[in-house]
């Protein structure tokens, strides 16, 4: 049984990048919490890294922090992949602006600044996909039986 969550999620479309070892990528984000995203991939993560992330707010504004990815799914129907990271260290400037982004966006009040930002400026992968996820149907990923199946 799936434990509920703690904080509602809203869809949400963000350019982020994301740094796991030293390889960065492009990607968006499908929807946002108050504590953390999910971010649709064609190359599949593994539970429990460690990332570096840049976040691309709509009012044109960066906030960079460290996340966790919490799980991985993908859809059944598209092939791809996804990561729900959750944010692990965030600068209080970050923690307050990202803050208001959620509020704002669970009070239906983004209004203009609904659009997607231009990605962060900074060096530019291809394993990620900037497709948003278009189906419910996701199963978890054992992310360890993956790569061995890869091998």
């Amino acid at each position: 049984m799936n434990k509920p969550r703690n904080f509602a999620r809203h869809s949400l479309e963000l350019s982020v990048q994301l740094r796991i070892d030293s390889d960065w990528f492009d990607l968006k984000s499908s929807d946002a919490s108050r504590t953390g995203l999910f971010v649709v991939s064609t190359e599949v993560m593994n539970a429990h890294q460690l990332a570096h992330m840049r976040v691309k707010l709509p009012s044109g504004g960066t906030i960079e922090c460290m996340g966790h990815v919490r799980h991985v799914t993908k859809d059944l129907d598209t092939g791809e992949y996804g990561a729900g990271i959750e944010f692990f260290v965030m600068s209080r400037e970050a923690q307050v602006q990202w803050d208001a982004l959620i509020d704002s966006v669970s009070q239906g009040l983004r209004g203009d600044r609904a659009a997607v930002a231009a990605p962060p400026s900074g060096p530019r992968n291809a394993p990620f996909s900037r497709r948003r996820r278009s189906s419910s149907r996701m199963e978890l990923v054992d992310t360890e039986a993956s790569k061995k199946a890869l091998s």
